[in-house]
Parts: structure tokens; C-alpha cells; sequence
């Protein structure tokens, strides 16, 4: 049985730039809080171990009150979602309640399990990736 476009887990690729030619590091140093990005400015996260930032922003800067906001486009809620999670491949269901749950921001744009795995599948920008069972045992591919 086929799995469910809202079931598939997705991650975020780390070992090679983006679809469009973006390294993986210097994104994800564009998402530091300001305190990480006086200690790590652009010219130092694209020589930083891509790791070392998601466990910077995972600890840090996920619990600032602008990590994630309802004005941002949702592909990039989704990308900041899985990077706080420690870059666990999160289901769009998981991140949508994510941002049901967050109480940082009032979010009023209808946020549904289909409309995240729509733009999970859809993405080109922040090289989000699914982990999608290849055999009936169950291992990800």
C-alpha cells in the first residue's frame, strides 16, 4: 500500500548546495538569531560544519520569539520547523501541529497536513528531502 503524501517524513539535506546552488551552511546561517550571527556571520557559517549550525539554531535560536512567524512563507516555516528539530525527518502533520502549538506568533492562515506536504514536495530552495519506505520492510531510501 502506497504511503500517504502527509505520512512521508522529510529532512533536510545537508551534504550538497540546494537546487540552486546554495551551500547548505551559509542557509542555514541566514536562520541564526541575532546573537548566533554576531558569533557566526555569513562569511564563517559557509565554512561551518552544516551539523553545527542546526545544533546551534536547535538550541538557541528555535526559542526566540521571531523564529518562526506568521508573515513568513510557508516553505520556509516548514525548512525552520525541521531544522529545529535537530533536522529529524518531520511529517507535514507533525509540522503543522508544531505551529498550532507555537506560541510565539498568532497564526491565522489555515495550516493543514496537506498544504505542508504540498509544499515539501514541491520545494527546490531549501533541499528538503523525504524519507519514503523503498521495501515492504520498511527501511528509508
Amino acid at each position: 500500500m502506497p504511503v500517504k503524501e502527509v505520512e512521508i517524513p522529510y529532512s533536510i539535506d545537508l551534504s550538497v548546495p540546494t537546487r540552486t546552488g546554495m551551500h547548505p551552511s551559509l542557509l542555514l546561517g541566514r536562520r541564526l538569531c541575532s546573537d548566533c550571527r554576531a558569533q557566526v556571520p555569513d562569511t564563517i557559517a559557509v565554512a561551518t560544519d552544516p551539523s553545527e549550525l542546526v545544533a546551534r539554531i536547535s538550541s538557541c535560536c528555535r526559542r526566540k520569539h521571531d523564529y518562526l512567524t506568521s508573515t513568513a512563507p510557508l516553505a520556509e516555516i516548514a525548512f525552520r520547523v525541521v531544522i529545529s528539530r535537530r533536522n529529524r525527518p518531520q511529517t507535514p502533520g507533525e509540522i503543522a501541529r508544531t505551529i498550532v502549538a507555537s506560541r510565539t506568533q498568532v497564526f491565522v492562515r489555515k495550516i493543514t497536513p496537506q498544504v505542508f506536504a504540498a509544499i515539501m514536495a514541491a520545494d527546490d530552495y531549501y533541499g528538503l528531502i523525504p524519507h519514503v519506505p523503498n521495501d515492504p520492510g520498511g527501511s528509508d531510501g
